[in-house]
């Protein structure tokens, strides 16, 4: 129940101590693992950001590293949810999991 005062249920900061005693606390989450893959790059300088898009999408090295991370965040029991605007890239990351995972 929201009090009558502005509060965190009530879309402003907390004033009292009613309200600071009902803010749910924030739960810190690792999103992402190791990011330190370096991509190739043997692109031209004058292509233009969809090329790049593919040339990422494409990248067997990525895919892997994509693939491992679902894999070691999977086994921790956690949900994992995988976006890709391209649907060549899914597939790619499909076929590196096999049935290490469930879809």
């Amino acid at each position: 129940m929201a009090c009558r005062m502005r509060c965190a249920r009530c879309c402003s900061p907390p004033r009292h101590n009613r309200c600071r005693i009902l803010r749910p606390k924030k739960r810190t989450t690792r999103l992402f693992g190791d990011t330190t893959h370096q991509a190739r790059n043997d692109l031209p300088t004058d292509v233009g950001i969809q090329d790049v898009f593919r040339h990422l999408a494409v990248d067997p090295d990525r895919t892997r590293a994509i693939a491992s991370e679902i894999e070691k965040t999977y086994n921790q029991g956690r949900k994992v949810l995988v976006l890709t605007e391209r649907t060549e890239h899914l597939e790619a990351i499909k076929a590196a999991l096999g049935n290490k995972v469930a879809a």
